[in-house]
């Protein structure tokens, strides 16, 4: 899942450069992150930040594959495109297994201005270790503080079975993911002792293994599918033991930058500002109005209130993705509200969801009847009574603006709509 609903919180996500980790909070688990997510809702958060690919997939737009035959040397200055041997070996070491019947969910703290971006090439080459097998091919993730200090990195990679493998490297310690049922046994891997663990669930078998070597931190994780890739987890934990990456060696490619906004700055700001309403509705405020900028997201959000009730206004760039949604008002199977009574899970067809969902209409096509379509009334107790705006957009050109809210007229969203167009 992608989306500007989990940008927020994965962009300003920071866990506290994670020598914090005992701090536990339960977020909205959004996507996961290599074989962790089933533990870290950090992890999971960060998913959704950091995309990855599996080796014989098709990257998506800015992210980086990197075949580790010819990474660079992990060695700063060394010369890229060294050929490492594909020849593969069998793991020189006994791994001891703990067991586990439970897997922790855990969240770390956060703090405001931690961001995270996809590894280049560049730098995937210089965390790993000097030997690799030939399957052994890499994307990764970083995260860093507000002043683009990298505290954490994460390595994906896919065993020849199909397991997924994450290993992921902190300059401070990362919380478990197995609890473990017995005083932890240590298995000796290149003279590094690494503590492993296994958990069996229904499909899968969740293996993972803790090491510091020199002042980093790894956690080795592996959905394993079959023993097979057991094996090339033991093989990559192997590998790794043999390597001492600098994290501080990591630069970001851009540091953000999040402004927040009067309601006149909003209106003036030179690339969004255009498309913000004329007004702000009567009887509401500007709660929060926020410019950010970032190497993966641009946009400007704003969400005005009025007691409980509220409305959500959101200008960015139009994606390729958002053509997935786009639709004609003549297309009402993919808009209309009332032909889906609630609960909507249950109603929607499968194949219709995500366009239903958050639908995007061209201006040019935009009716006044089409937004009406999108609302609906509740009358709750707790909370504000009256019309409710489920999400959708509309694309201005090469702009999108994104709309929700509830308590808000309808008519006076496409009053305002029409007046943009």
């Amino acid at each position: 899942m992608r989306g500007e609903e989990l940008l927020e919180k994965m962009e300003l996500v920071d866990p506290k450069y994670l020598s914090e980790a005992e701090e536990v909070r339960r977020k909205t688990p959004w996507v996961k992150w290599g074989a962790l997510a089933a533990c870290l809702g950090l992890l999971a958060i960060v998913g959704t930040a950091l995309p990855k690919a599996l080796p014989h997939d098709e990257p998506e737009p800015g992210e980086t594959v990197v075949d580790c035959s010819t990474a660079p040397s992990q060695h700063a200055g060394s010369t890229p495109a060294q050929t490492a041997p594909a020849v593969p070996v069998a793991p020189d070491w006994e791994p001891v297994y703990n067991p586990s019947s439970e897997l922790l969910t855990q969240d770390l703290a956060y703090r405001e201005g931690t961001f995270f971006e996809p590894l280049t090439a560049e730098a995937i080459g210089g965390l790993l270790p000097q030997t690799r097998e030939e399957w052994m091919t890499f994307t990764g993730s970083a995260g860093f503080t507000p002043q683009g200090e990298a505290f954490l990195a994460a390595l994906y990679t896919q065993a020849r079975d199909g397991s997924e493998l994450t290993v992921t490297m902190s300059t401070g310690p990362i919380p478990r993911c197995c609890l473990l049922d017995t005083d932890p046994a240590e298995s000796l891997c290149n003279g590094v002792t690494v503590t492993l663990s296994r958990y069996q669930g229904e499909k899968v078998l969740f293996l993972e293994g803790e090491a510091k070597i020199g002042e980093t931190y790894f956690l080795f994780t592996a959905d394993a599918l079959t023993e097979a890739g057991q094996a090339d987890f033991e093989a990559l934990v192997a590998r790794f033991t043999t390597c001492e990456p600098d994290l501080t060696a990591i630069r970001p490619q851009m540091i953000p930058v999040d402004r927040k906004l009067t309601w006149e700055e909003a209106r003036a700001e030179a690339d969004f500002g255009a498309y913000l309403p004329e007004e702000i509705p009567a009887g509401f405020t500007a709660e929060e109005l926020r410019r950010y900028q970032s190497l993966q997201y641009d946009f400007l959000r704003c969400l005005f209130t009025r007691g409980m009730a509220e409305l959500r206004w959101e200008v960015r760039y139009f994606q390729p993705e958002d053509g997935k949604r786009l639709t004609s008002v003549s297309q009402r199977e993919n808009y209309d509200l009332s032909l889906y009574p609630i609960p909507r899970a249950e109603t929607v067809p499968e194949a219709l969801w995500e366009i239903v969902n958050d639908p995007v209409f061209n201006i040019g096509e935009l009716t006044q009847e089409a937004v009406w379509a999108r609302a609906y009334q509740v009358q709750d107790a707790g909370d504000v009574a009256g019309w409710r705006i489920n999400s959708f957009c509309v694309r201005f050109g090469d702009v999108l603006v994104k709309i929700s809210g509830k308590g808000v007229d309808p008519d006076w969203v496409y009053a305002q709509l029409a007046a943009l167009g």
